[in-house]
């Protein structure tokens, strides 16, 4: 016994005020009609967005040190998506903080190296 979709009601607070299922779906067909359609911003900025430091975030991922790269990954994956959505400021903000991050993680791997090495040649000296 299948139910006829022009026969299906919406109830709502009493018996009496039931409305046909059609006239629901002739409502939501002119409710997207009227609503404005969302379109993405145009950016006021010279149409290229900032450096992202993605690949430099991987590297320092990779090679460096591993959260800092992460954070610094994290941070470049927001850039673009902020320029496109208009806001060049925060796009550029998450530019620097990806820098900063590598930046970062490549001093800290550096004096991590070396402090290695000057461990490792004063235990040479001491032995």
């Amino acid at each position: 016994m299948e139910k006829n979709p022009e026969k299906v009601l919406l109830p709502l607070k009493r018996k009496s005020d039931f409305i046909p299922m059609k006239k629901i779906v002739w409502i939501l067909v002119l409710i997207s009609y009227i609503r404005p359609k969302l379109t993405p911003m145009e950016n006021s900025g010279n149409g290229t967005p900032p450096k992202s430091w993605m690949v430099e975030s991987i590297l320092v991922t990779l090679l460096c040190c591993l959260p800092l790269g992460i954070a610094g990954i994290v941070n470049a994956s927001k850039v673009e998506s902020a320029f496109y959505a208009g806001n060049v400021d925060l796009a550029n903000d998450y530019a620097a903080k990806a820098k900063k991050w590598c930046l970062f993680g490549v001093i800290g791997s550096l004096v991590g190296a070396f402090l290695y090495i000057v461990f490792i040649v004063l235990l040479g000296l001491i032995a």
